[in-house]
């Protein structure tokens, strides 16, 4: 057997940008001993800043939601992952049917996690 190393590096959190998306890891799969969430600084089309828990994800048809909470007002988002004309990482608010299928499909995640049929 081989004395080679792992060549494959782990994401180092203190490197990456506070709201980079990470679309390879479960937001807790880091963090699955102390129950914390990673937290996103998101600039609305004002300027103002807003303090947000990415709380799950999940991909429909190729796109990619969010399921955030807003640290300010404690609601619920989900916003949809796009990218625009430069390639950056953009956030897009989703239609009440995408909203739908974003927790329909959450909660199968769930339950196929937790040994449930759906």
């Amino acid at each position: 057997m081989d004395d080679e190393q792992d060549q494959r590096n782990p994401r180092d959190d203190d490197e990456k940008k506070d709201n980079e998306f990470d679309e390879n890891a479960s937001p807790t799969d880091a963090n699955e001993d102390d129950e914390t969430f990673e937290e996103l600084h998101l600039v609305d089309d004002e300027g103002a800043e807003h303090l947000f828990t990415l709380l799950d994800y999940t991909q429909i048809d190729d796109r990619q939601y969010l399921v955030l909470e807003d640290q300010n007002e404690e609601e619920l988002q989900i916003l949809r992952l796009e990218h625009d004309d430069d390639g950056e990482e953009v956030l897009e608010e989703v239609s009440q049917e995408e909203w739908n299928a974003v927790l329909e499909q959450i909660g199968a995640e769930f339950d196929e996690d937790n040994g449930e049929e759906p």
